[in-house]
């Protein structure tokens, strides 16, 4: 019987090579140029909506938010449906490095609970967690 690693190693092999078939040579100018924005909505505290644009973040960003905030290992996401103080100020990060909003700003305009909505969508266009399928709800305790 095969083991999980090993099914997961090969599973990765096969999406690795059918994402060969279709994907282009990096360059230089091709990396330059490839950053993904969107229009996202968010509720503010007065009860007005807007648009924020966020951006996906690259990993290196996003482990220097990880790293920010003492986090050594992930874990698995998506575990606990209760934020935490220290889980806000990570969204509160990840927000602020993805639209250029200063994390005091967003403290203090967003309503309650959107800095975690519009973080889970940074990370997910980010590709961080897109193929667990989970939504990104709680960070584990250190």
């Amino acid at each position: 019987m095969e083991n999980r690693v090993e099914a997961a190693r090969r599973s990765i092999v096969a999406e690795r090579e059918e994402m060969k078939k279709n994907a282009p040579k990096l360059t230089k100018k091709l990396l330059q140029g490839v950053e993904y924005e969107e229009d996202f909505p968010v509720k503010l505290a007065n009860g007005d909506v807007g648009l924020l644009t966020i951006r996906a973040m690259a990993e290196g960003e996003l482990v220097s938010v990880f790293s920010d905030m003492g986090l050594e290992r992930l874990g698995n996401l998506g575990q606990n449906t209760e934020l935490s103080v220290e889980d806000y100020d990570f969204f509160w990060s990840v927000v602020s490095a993805s639209s250029g909003l200063p994390k005091e700003l967003i403290k203090r305009t967003f309503a309650m609970g959107e800095s975690s909505i519009v973080g889970q969508r940074i990370l997910e266009i980010s590709g961080f967690g897109a193929n667990s399928g989970e939504q990104v709800e709680k960070f584990p305790s250190q």
